[in-house]
């Protein structure tokens, strides 16, 4: 069997090679441009999805009635229930778009080779981690244009870009929306042994001034060294490390984890606060809790000391916002995907599930869980669960076949 191509004067474009390079486009611009307010995201995505229908076979996956429940019916009615309740009509769509677009891209990517689908996912996250490195560097050097640039960003609301105080000392802070996922990138680099991208993404961490990635990244390279009894990996890991010591600990960066130690962060306090009123909502409103207040909805936070939409409390949020029927069925379809993929004998898909985990326990500390970088991080897991379990199956009929025929 030859491999489909386009034949277009005087090129040749082989089918597979459009389409992984389709891919890789969509995930790096979704990568950078999480939340569309750059307006990349909201042109390339769509082009990228309709040209993948046109060029690759379709298939429906395994879990194609739940998902389509989960992630189209019950957020249509949940939708209808936040407009009715007066919700920000933009808010309740943006949000309402994430789970149509992880359902749609969903349908699109199953059949694509989990290996590459991985390979190219977290090498987008890599990427944006050096473009933020990049910009740190840039504004370091106090150039005028490239200062306008990175405070356009920042007002249009891609992330945070700017100079951050530390004491007396003024450093650049680059904080896109999708710089969370930097740790189970890390993490995925690091287990597969390509040590140069771990550290890309380790420094956009650092770069981001993201107290909760720093720590998470640790914590995992920490129990990697444990874990891992090959010499080299572990000296590797170790020499990381301590990298990210002398980057944290011998620089301002060091008076941010002091604050939290002096019981002064005003982060923990903002997060202690909206915990406070969110617990009191679900106490108030037991109706809400169990089948939520509906997209683009509001309530009132001691945190904020004002009204907010999402909070640095994700796992929470998404309670309020879908309820707990709902988000018990998805955290708990996102745990027996992660723990299937753990009990596989293949490492490259253990690694997938651990980093699944990973992804959903960092994309509490922000309001990026119910986002298209975890969507994409949840399907690449899923998607290699099927295409191992159906390599099982054709081997095994092979084998029974012979059997039978012996």
């Amino acid at each position: 069997m030859t491999t489909r191509q386009f034949k277009m004067n005087p090129f040749t474009i082989n089918v597979n090679s459009f389409a992984h390079l389709l891919i890789a486009a969509m995930f790096t611009v979704i990568m950078l441009d999480m939340g569309g307010q750059m307006g990349i995201r909201n042109i390339v995505v769509p082009v990228c999805v309709v040209m993948l229908v046109i060029v690759r076979r379709i298939v429906i996956p395994r879990q194609f009635i739940l998902l389509f429940a989960l992630f189209m019916v019950y957020p249509t009615f949940l939708l209808l229930t936040g407009v009715t309740k007066g919700a920000d009509l933009a808010v309740a769509r943006s949000q309402y778009q994430s789970t149509v677009l992880a359902f749609s891209l969903i349908i699109i990517l199953s059949n694509v080779s989990y290996s590459f689908f991985a390979q190219a996912l977290y090498s987008s996250i890599a990427l944006t981690a050096f473009v933020a490195i990049l910009f740190a560097v840039l504004l370091s050097l106090d150039i005028d244009l490239f200062a306008r640039l990175i405070g356009s960003l920042h007002e249009d609301g891609v992330g945070y870009f700017g100079l951050r105080g530390f004491g007396e000392s003024l450093l650049p802070n680059i904080y896109f929306k999708s710089t969370l996922f930097y740790v189970p990138a890390a993490l995925f680099f690091l287990c597969n042994g390509r040590y140069i991208l771990y550290l890309i993404c380790v420094v956009g961490l650092v770069v981001a001034v993201s107290k909760a990635g720093m720590f998470f990244v640790s914590i995992g390279t920490i129990f990697y060294v444990f874990k891992n009894r090959k010499f080299s990996s572990v000296l590797m890991a170790g020499a990381m490390l301590c990298i990210l010591y002398v980057l944290v600990f011998q620089s301002p960066l060091i008076e941010l984890f002091s604050e939290i130690q002096e019981g002064n962060s005003t982060t923990v306090d903002v997060r202690r606060g909206h915990l406070t009123s969110i617990l009191q909502l679900f106490s108030d409103q037991p109706y809400g809790f169990l089948f939520g207040y509906g997209l683009g909805t509001e309530f009132y936070s001691e945190g904020a000391g004002t009204y907010v939409t999402n909070i640095e409390l994700d796992h929470l949020n998404t309670i309020r916002k879908y309820g707990l029927i709902w988000s018990s069925a998805f955290f708990g379809m996102i745990f027996f995907t992660a723990i299937c993929a753990i009990k596989t004998p293949l490492k490259e898909i253990r690694i997938l599930g651990v980093c699944l985990i990973v992804a959903f326990v960092v994309a509490g500390t922000n309001p990026v869980l119910i986002s298209p970088a975890f969507f994409l991080i949840f399907i690449a897991t899923m998607s290699a669960n099927n295409q191992y379990k159906s390599k099982v199956t054709i081997i095994n009929k092979s084998i029974n076949s012979k059997v039978t025929h012996g």
